[in-house]
């Protein structure tokens, strides 16, 4: 409407400048445009030097920023229509995504990673309400609890119906502009971010590979590099849940560390002959699986090393 903005909006893009302003001398921002944010504020990658006269970039995550009164929830349903869209939006990412609360005098910016969020997806494939919860920094160690589905009451619930909290616990980074000034701190603000990118990026892809073994930081305190990491794993007991989805996952590894043994002459690629058998019949081999397998028999039946039967020119 000509002549006026909604409150709510010149409200988030005061966070957004200061989260910018704060965190720019650690970090490439790139900005998203108002009328094409789906949810992502900023696309950023930590600055690192590259000799005495230039930067460079590495670990690119995405960033939403709110203010400190702003909950986040994802799904559930607003005014009595589901907002399944969310839940499916946040599971299609394909890069760690972090959360900036800015304070009210828009001086300090709190950073909580969301790694905790694909907890609950290896869980349950379709969360109905996802709350998130957070804590004030603190120099005390915090451990991530499990998180406990709760059944909605609402009419209308979708997916599993439950509510999910998670709690993120108070945030790995709590700084202002004065802090990151100092060299110092801006370069363990740094190592601080890429410890967290690390297994955000490793659950992220096994999630999307379909992968249900996730490396999670266990316990942390604000601004502190001692953390404790750990792992879960997921399975299902329905005989051939997800055993496709694995398998399509792991062939590309499998076949290739076949190749490399076969064509290194080592006798250890013969023992992956019974699992490329199972998986010949069990869920398909591709064309370079199936030459592996063929090859690897012939070797085996004809009585010589792997290498022997390969039509090899040097």
């Amino acid at each position: 409407m000509p002549g006026q903005q909604a409150n709510f909006a010149i409200e988030g893009d005061r966070y957004e400048i200061a989260v910018q302003n704060i965190l720019m001398s650690i970090l490439s921002m790139v900005n998203i445009p108002r009328q094409r944010d789906f949810g992502i504020d900023f696309y950023c990658s930590v600055l690192l030097r590259s000799g005495n006269f230039a930067q460079t970039t590495r670990d690119l995550f995405a960033l939403q920023v709110g203010g400190r009164s702003k909950p986040i929830t994802y799904g559930g349903l607003r005014n009595g229509i589901p907002c399944q869209y969310e839940v499916d939006w946040l599971k299609s990412l394909t890069i760690p995504i972090f959360y900036a609360r800015i304070s009210a005098d828009r001086e300090t910016v709190d950073i909580f990673s969301l790694l905790p969020v694909w907890r609950i997806f290896f869980r349950s494939p379709s969360p109905f309400k996802i709350e998130c919860e957070f804590q004030e920094p603190s120099e005390d160690l915090f451990t991530l609890p499990d998180e406990q589905p709760t059944p909605s009451n609402e009419e209308g619930a979708f997916g599993d119906g439950n509510i999910w909290r998670v709690n993120l616990g108070p945030p790995i980074l709590s700084v202002t502009k004065r802090n990151l000034d100092a060299s110092e701190f801006a370069d363990r603000a740094k190592m601080l971010l890429r410890l967290w990118l690390q297994p955000s990026w490793t659950t992220i892809v096994r999630f999307q590979t379909g992968i249900a073994l996730t490396d999670f930081i266990m316990s942390w305190s604000t601004n502190s590099l001692d953390v404790l990491q750990g792992q879960k794993m997921y399975w299902s007991p329905v005989p051939g849940a997800n055993i496709l989805e694995l398998f399509q996952a792991l062939q590309p590894a499998l076949i290739n560390l076949g190749a490399n043994l076969q064509w290194q002459d080592d006798a250890a690629a013969f023992t992956l002959i019974p699992i490329l058998e199972w998986a010949n019949g069990a869920v398909g081999l591709s064309p370079f699986g199936k030459g592996l397998l063929e090859g690897l028999r012939r070797a085996q039946d004809l009585g010589v090393s792997p290498a022997q039967v390969l039509n090899r020119t040097s």
